[in-house]
């Protein structure tokens, strides 16, 4: 059974094929399914990037996120 605003593994299954491997430059990605979550977390709950749990990266990895989100909005 999938936590609060977590994917089910069912509905994983099912998006896990919109993410593809990339072979660019820099940092590898993390874990897409947690970034996912952690995404979601955020907006279903209204909470700020900043207050994540860590479990969801470092810090600097939470704030790259935010001034990457901002560029879309």
């Amino acid at each position: 059974m999938a936590k609060r605003y977590e994917l089910a593994d069912e509905a994983w299954d099912v998006l896990s094929d919109l993410f593809i491997e990339t072979q660019g430059r820099g940092r590898s990605r993390l874990n897409d399914r947690l970034m996912l979550d952690g995404v979601l977390r955020v907006l279903c709950s209204g909470a700020a990037w900043r207050d994540l749990p860590d479990r969801f990266g470092a810090g600097e990895i939470r704030e790259g996120s935010t001034r990457c989100s901002s560029a879309f909005i």
